[in-house]
Order: structure tokens, then C-alpha cells, then sequence
């Protein structure tokens, strides 16, 4: 019983690491998508989706060191960070 109670807690915990690291290649790509769109917009709707795509940003920036990862999807996601931030200081962003 102990056993089995501990199989399932290993799991439910590989379980929330997968989950979280869904969630911040989520909010990257979501990030990237409203910057795509804000640069081809002028006015509010560039703006809107400005702040989407920095809210998107810091939601995953706040999550990373909350969540352990593979050197490799380490690097993958500092990259696509990377790349997002530069996609907002085109748009105006400051950090």
C-alpha cells in the first residue's frame, strides 16, 4: 500500500513538471503570436496585443525557475525567450 502510494506520488509529480513546462511553451507561443500580429496592426489593436504578448512574456519568465527541466529544454526555452523579447523592443517595449 505505501508502495503503491508512493509509485502514484512520483507520477502525479512528473505529471505537474510535464504540465508546467506545457505551460510555458504555451505562453511562448502565445506570446510570439500576439507580437506577430502586433506588428502588422497600428493604433489600439497594436497595443492590445503588445501588452498580450508582455504579459505572455512575464508569465513565463515568472514560471521558469519554478519548474525543472533538461538542459535542453532549458536552452529551448531561454531561446524562445530570448526571441520574444526581441520581437517586443521592435514593438517598443522596454526592459
Amino acid at each position: 500500500m505505501v508502495r503503491a502510494a508512493s509509485v502514484d506520488l512520483r507520477k502525479t509529480s512528473q505529471d505537474m513538471k510535464i504540465a508546467q513546462l506545457k505551460f510555458i511553451r504555451t505562453e511562448l507561443s502565445a506570446g510570439m503570436t500576439f507580437a506577430a500580429i502586433a506588428l502588422v496592426r497600428k493604433g489600439e489593436a497594436q497595443a492590445r496585443n503588445r501588452a498580450r504578448a508582455r504579459t505572455a512574456y512575464n508569465s513565463a519568465l515568472h514560471f521558469l525557475d519554478r519548474v525543472t527541466m533538461t538542459r535542453e529544454q532549458l536552452d529551448e526555452v531561454r531561446a524562445r525567450l530570448a526571441l520574444l523579447k526581441q520581437r517586443l523592443r521592435t514593438l517598443g517595449e522596454g526592459f
